[in-house]
């Protein structure tokens, strides 16, 4: 999820600093790669990456053997179950009117309070007491009814959002609903994207724990067999910014 005008900074800033053994490795060959080393996915066709990063739903299309990516798709704010995001806002909401003089971003405390959110749910207790630990390092106390949750949660129909998003992806790729859809990461490999996406495609299944760790085993073994020598050398013209 990194851009290219961060990329190139990083590279300047490590140029200038003295490395000159730098290259790009290519992460998304490796994660192809991971998948069959992790027992995850061998076949031939096509196939979609399902991945929350930061918040966010990355798709992210290829056509195997080839592991270049074909299309990919961003969806802001899509890339955890939408429970733990709604349990989020609650939490804030109830912060701020417990502490009427209390200042927040609240966008960004939202994000803050994600993982917590996320162990709040998965312990399913009907009552969500104790205290959030803001970003300002204050902690809060927060009451709330995990009904309260459920209820905002069927006045909403984001989710749709991320079907119709799919299904368009796969269409202009000349795929279909049968396209193996791979869930990728703690957020989104999780019963309810699951459940929710076989709804409309079939083929849903999630990597796993593994694969994190077998991609960067990859990255790291094609370095060690070029003897931690960059192939492809970084060039940074002097108007590069």
């Amino acid at each position: 999820d990194v851009l290219e005008k961060e990329r190139m900074l990083v590279e300047k800033l490590l140029t200038e600093a003295g490395y000159s053994n730098l290259a790009r490795t290519n992460a998304d060959a490796a994660w192809v790669e991971s998948l069959r080393v992790a027992g995850v996915h061998s076949a031939t066709g096509p196939l979609l990456q399902v991945q929350g990063l930061h918040g966010d739903l990355h798709l992210r299309f290829y056509r195997l053997p080839e592991t270049a990516v074909l299309a990919v798709k961003l969806l802001e704010d899509m890339g955890t179950d939408p429970r733990v995001r709604i349990l989020a806002e609650l939490l804030v909401e109830d912060i701020c009117e417990g502490n009427r003089g209390i200042s927040l971003d609240r966008r960004s405390e939202v994000e803050q309070l994600l993982p917590l959110a996320a162990d709040l749910l998965d312990a399913g207790k009907p009552l969500l007491r104790g205290d959030a630990l803001l970003s300002s390092g204050k902690a809060y106390y927060y009451n709330i009814r995990l009904r309260d949750v459920e209820e905002r949660m069927a006045m909403r129909s984001d989710f749709q959002k991320v079907v119709v998003a799919i299904d368009d992806l796969l269409r202009s790729q000349g795929a279909d609903t049968n396209t193996i859809l791979l869930l990728d990461g703690e957020r989104t490999d999780t019963p309810f994207f699951k459940e929710r996406l076989q709804y409309k495609f079939p083929n849903v299944k999630g990597c796993g724990a593994r694969v994190p760790d077998e991609q960067l085993k990859v990255m790291f073994g094609r370095m060690a067999a070029n003897g931690y020598a960059a192939e492809l050398p970084v060039a940074l013209s002097s108007n590069q910014s």
